[in-house]
């Protein structure tokens, strides 16, 4: 039953996410109709683009459709109301609250829908003829890919439902995939399988360290890899982790090089608490440093040197040596810098007509960094969420608020090529239930289809 209500929590959940199928169907201006799903978005530096569904109410309402046995008569209102009165009495786990009952193998019948649902796919391709990798990993635990091939050599997709205790990453290029586990750190080569143990604690300390742990806060505190973010070429990986200073309540940011397996202390945080926000270059790594209410940014190479930029604010999106960054969350302005040579060159100011809204994974660059879209909610408008396309250079603007099929918002935008975005439309129903429908667009720049 707990299972049950896990899916039901998680439909709720959804109904507030953005949402993809036939490409190609012409609308107003600008958009070409894609379809009307969601989808997360992972752009290789060979500006190919891995789809991976990401599951919305209609999907799951699909799935518990197939895994109800119409064979069984359904247990009234009245014998549920009995059971429910009775204090020794239970539903069993196959029971729907509507006394629907689900078919025997509904667990493993529920786990095969959602993972057919969510094949990945490279943008362009109507192959889905993916292969599974298992990754057997400490104490027994099975880690599943999903390895999709691309032009450029395949890549290992992680399922979701079997890394809800892993934190992974998947280099620029593709060609390595890193997740961390309880207790160690691993990369995995898309191309032989093969998987390579980076990281870890002595089990013995690692078990000290929880028991510590417990006895302060009565909760596990200890993180051996967190924050996992490989260099673009992935042969370098970054991770945070309390091992060596649990005892006086700080972290460190290690640094492991794959080829070697070498680890070292990249930055020790004190009274600043450093965070990675992206690798600039297969160097140079961008950090926040989170001491008040604005937090610093700061670049330190892998040979420990650090460069203060002597600049506060919001990481918004970074591309290459291109950095975009607000002062104010929620705010109007964004600033875009560029880190060349060790110094910092100051690319523009460009005021944005609304409040700014991100979200994890942005990336408001093009390919070739000449422009930058940005989502953002006008003022005095709470209904409304817009984009608008910047000329980086000419500081001119577009504001893209002619969205097709009535729609209201924009959830979320990916760059598709120098002349296109993909982008989430959703669109607010009449009723009084104002609830939201989603789908998914192509935007053309300059009207090119």
């Amino acid at each position: 039953m707990k299972k049950i209500l896990l899916l039901i929590i998680t439909i709720t959940l959804l109904s507030s996410l953005f949402i993809i199928n036939n490409f190609g169907s012409k609308s107003e201006d600008d958009w070409i109709f894609f379809d009307d799903s969601q989808y997360q978005v992972f752009s290789t530096s060979d500006n190919e683009k891995i789809l991976t569904k990401i599951l919305q109410d209609k999907d799951y309402l699909e799935i518990m459709e197939q895994l109800i046995d119409f064979d069984i008569k359904p247990m009234t209102s009245e014998e549920l109301k009995k059971i429910k009165e009775d204090k020794d009495a239970y539903l069993p786990d196959n029971i729907l609250p509507d006394g629907r009952y689900l078919k025997e193998n509904w667990v493993s019948l529920q786990n095969e829908l959602i993972k057919e649902k969510t094949k990945s796919f490279v943008f362009g391709s109507v192959e889905k003829n993916n292969s599974e990798v298992m990754i057997n990993v400490e104490r027994g635990t099975k880690v599943t890919f999903e390895k999709v091939s691309k032009l450029a050599g395949d890549i290992l997709v992680p399922i979701s439902s079997n890394l809800e205790a892993f934190n992974y990453s998947i280099s620029k290029n593709g060609k390595k995939t890193f997740f961390a586990g309880e207790n160690g750190l691993y990369v995995v080569d898309p191309q032989t399988n093969n998987v390579k143990e980076l990281s870890k604690i002595d089990d013995l300390k690692y078990r000290e360290l929880v028991e510590k742990s417990f006895k302060k806060y009565n909760l596990n505190t200890v993180f051996a890899n967190s924050a996992i973010l490989p260099s673009d070429d992935g042969s370098n990986v970054i991770f945070l982790s309390n091992r060596d200073s649990f005892d006086e309540n700080i972290n460190e940011i290690y640094l492991s090089n794959v080829e070697d397996g070498n680890v070292k202390v990249l930055k020790t945080n004190k009274k600043e608490n450093y965070y990675p926000q992206s690798w600039l270059d297969d160097r140079n790594i961008l950090f926040s440093i989170i001491d008040s209410s604005v937090p610093e940014l700061s670049i330190i190479d892998i040979d420990q040197n650090e460069i203060n930029l002597g600049i506060r604010g919001f990481v918004l999106s970074v591309s290459g040596h291109y950095i975009a960054y607000t002062e104010e969350l929620g705010g109007n302005v964004i600033h875009i810098i560029k880190f060349n040579e060790n110094k910092v060159e100051e690319v523009g100011t460009y005021e944005i007509p609304g409040n700014i809204v991100s979200y994890q994974g942005f990336n408001g660059f093009s390919p070739n960094n000449d422009e930058f879209v940005v989502i953002y909610s006008p003022q005095n408008d709470s209904e409304h969420v817009f984009a608008t396309l910047l000329d980086i250079k000419s500081k001119t603007n577009k504001i893209i608020n002619n969205l097709p099929n009535d729609g209201s918002i924009i959830s979320s935008c990916d760059w598709i090529d120098n002349k296109s975005i993909m982008m989430t439309i959703g669109t607010l129903s009449n009723n009084d239930l104002k609830t939201l429908t989603n789908s998914t667009w192509i935007y053309n720049i300059k009207g090119e289809k």
